[in-house]
């Protein structure tokens, strides 16, 4: 084995090293790792920058003020990197996974339209309708 090789295995081994965590016999490093939001570097006035045509929610590590994505757009992933939805919208993942562990998945901002929730209480018989 070549010097270089061994010192690029040498320097390369904790990394290689790292525990990784199996997800449907696939192997995923989990290493994202936020510092506390007083030690990001936001500016208070970075909201007012970005014209978002929705409303304003938190970036990936929950801090610094991002646009909310909108209705068709993509959002979810891994820690939401591929953002959050305003408000109203979820973020729907498609059944199909296409082989991909759930972490990874794309999914889409969606409306959802008003929850209407029937209770029935059997000792008076009476039928009220809440909506949500």
């Amino acid at each position: 084995m070549s010097p270089c090789v061994f010192s690029i295995l040498v320097i390369l081994w904790p990394v290689m090293a790292m525990e990784v965590s199996t997800l449907e016999g696939q192997q995923i490093l989990q290493a994202l790792h936020c510092p506390p939001c007083e030690r990001i570097h936001c500016s208070p006035r970075r909201a007012l920058k970005l014209q978002c045509q929705g409303g304003i929610t938190t970036g990936i590590c929950g801090c610094c003020p991002a646009c909310a994505k909108l209705a068709g757009e993509s959002c979810g992933g891994t820690w939401d990197y591929l953002g959050k939805c305003d408000e109203g919208l979820v973020c729907i993942y498609p059944e199909e996974t296409g082989g991909k562990p759930e972490a990874q998945r794309k999914g889409t901002c969606k409306s959802v339209p008003e929850l209407r929730v029937l209770v029935i209480l059997e000792k008076h018989g009476n039928i009220r309708e809440y909506q949500i």
